[in-house]
């Protein structure tokens, strides 16, 4: 494998380092084919290029499920690699000991890379997992690097677990920071403005005018108690709330059965 100055970008603009270029021999029953590529420990299929393509001649055929390479067929399959669009995977042999908590130095793999310019304030988390029975993965903010990922995780057995290079641990997930909530919620006072209107707009026709300005007033200074789209509603922490369950241990109960009347609706 040769050296190259030479760098990819994922889909949001990331730098993804490449270590090297190969030339792969791949070969379908009597014809053979090289395929001049970078390598790059971020990356774990194949990607071909529009160049590649182009000059073995490729030609799609979509309704028929097959490609045309320098003249010859081939059927196209299903990829079998999930809908993952970038992951976490153990950078080098780990052992994490029994009862007890690790940081573990990750790499990031990406499906999908693009040239695209970069993406201002994407965040990216893990998401709770169980990668390996007994080893718990947190949901955890990671940086914007492509190694050396810090993620948490936590083996609740009495044996250690061993980890090899490349196991994966967990997706990632793209996720919104507070202040672009906040944002979120700042432009959600224009688009309250038509369904409070059609809450007025639908009173008894006696109802004097005056009284539906005011009832109007009312609504957009208490607009926060409304719901107008699917994530708004948000959280609160002025009044609090506990149950005394004295020394009454908690308990957990089993999902009960729907009646087969309500199943088969």
């Amino acid at each position: 494998m040769d050296t190259v100055q030479q760098h990819l970008r994922a889909a949001n603009g990331t730098v993804i380092p490449v270590i090297g270029k190969t030339k792969l021999a791949v070969s379908h029953g009597l014809h053979e084919m090289e395929i001049d590529g970078l390598v790059s420990c971020h990356v774990s299929g194949v990607i071909l290029g529009l160049d590649w393509l182009k000059r073995h001649h490729a030609v799609w055929n979509f309704p028929e499920e097959k490609i045309n390479l320098d003249g010859r067929s081939y059927k196209l399959s299903y990829a079998t690699s999930g809908t993952w669009c970038r992951r976490v995977v153990v950078q080098d042999e780990v052992v994490v000991p029994p009862r007890s908590e690790l940081v573990l130095p990750t790499l990031v793999e990406y499906n999908d890379l693009s040239f695209r310019p970069p993406v201002a304030d994407i965040i990216w988390s893990t998401e709770a997992a169980e990668p390996v029975s007994g080893l718990c993965v947190s949901r955890t903010l990671v940086p914007p690097r492509p190694d050396r990922v810090p993620v948490l995780v936590m083996n609740v057995t009495k044996q250690s677990i061993a980890l090899k290079a490349g196991e994966v641990i967990s997706d990632l997930h793209s996720v919104q920071s507070h202040e672009q909530v906040q944002d979120d919620d700042a432009a959600m006072g224009d688009e309250s403005e038509q369904p409070l209107r059609a809450l007025v707009d639908a009173l008894d026709p006696y109802v004097p005018d005056d009284n539906r300005e005011e009832l109007y007033r009312l609504l957009r200074e208490f607009r926060g108690a409304f719901s107008f789209k699917e994530n708004d509603l948000g959280r609160m922490s002025i009044v609090g709330h506990t149950i005394d369950t004295s020394y009454a241990r908690p308990v957990r109960q089993a999902l009960r059965r729907h009646p087969p009347a309500i199943i088969w609706q």
